[in-house]
């Protein structure tokens, strides 16, 4: 009682090796094609942005996730090996507030890109005179009181109201 597990343990244990086996095989592969799928669509971008061809630009994510997989690996092991929990408490402290630096800087980073790449090559002109092109002089609709043009004598398609 009181013992953890994994997923993959609970399904050793109740439904054998074999089926271990397959469940983790089969994450394997399909955590393998989301990874390629999400690579591949970085570097479309990535090869708009630089320039470069789609191979240069996955060799550049596939290099740059791996540099941050390990720096992470790197900088986790650093943490957890302080001596006293205040060290190691400070130390987690500055790796979320890294982690949310990252996580804001690459945001905002992708939605300019994304503006860059998707916007039309010349910014919409700013000229006033163009207002009155879009229909903002037109005269406003009467308020909902003011009945004065309705339609007088007009049947109502709906029943009555007493």
């Amino acid at each position: 009682r009181g013992e953890m597990f994994t997923a993959y343990e609970l399904i050793r244990r109740r439904f054998g090796e074999r089926l271990r086996k397959l469940t983790a095989l089969t994450f394997l592969i399909t955590r393998s094609l989301a990874e390629g799928v999400r690579v591949f669509a970085i570097s479309i971008v990535i090869s708009i942005i630089l320039g470069t061809g789609e191979v240069v630009s996955i060799v550049l994510i596939v290099a740059m996730t791996l540099a941050a997989m390990f720096l992470l690996v790197w900088a986790t092991e650093k943490v957890t090996s302080l001596p006293t929990p205040l060290h190691r408490a400070i130390g987690m402290g500055a790796e979320l507030v890294l982690g949310i630096v990252l996580l804001l800087g690459t945001t905002w980073l992708a939605t300019h890109l994304a503006v860059r790449i998707f916007s039309t090559k010349e910014p919409p002109s700013m000229d006033l005179s163009d207002l009155s092109k879009t229909g903002f002089d037109a005269p406003s609709p009467p308020p909902l009181g003011d009945r004065s043009n309705a339609r007088p004598n007009v049947p109502s398609s709906g029943g009555s109201v007493v």
